[in-house]
């Protein structure tokens, strides 16, 4: 037995769960709706992460999309949660 295969686990996905619809709206505007997403995804993860103009551009782009300001920072159920409360 190989003791240094480490398990990879994926963190939660309770609340990507139920907010799905508005998960992929958020990964549609980021660009990227065939991401795989979990509780602990922020936007940034979704970003160029070699040029911080660019970033800051597909940023504005994605929040224009969805019609409100957020930040790298936010996460992405947060803003998710948002755009179901802009929905309903």
């Amino acid at each position: 037995m190989n003791n240094n295969i480490r398990k990879i686990e994926l963190a939660p996905q309770d609340e990507v769960d139920q907010l799905e619809p508005y998960i992929y709206k958020v990964l549609e505007a980021l660009g990227h709706p065939e991401a795989l997403v979990t509780d602990e995804s922020y936007i940034s993860d979704f970003l160029c992460i070699v040029d911080e103009k660019e970033a800051d551009g597909e940023l504005k782009i994605a929040c224009d999309k969805l019609g409100f300001n957020f930040s790298k920072l936010d996460s992405v159920v947060d803003i998710a949660r948002k755009v179901k409360d802009n929905v309903l």
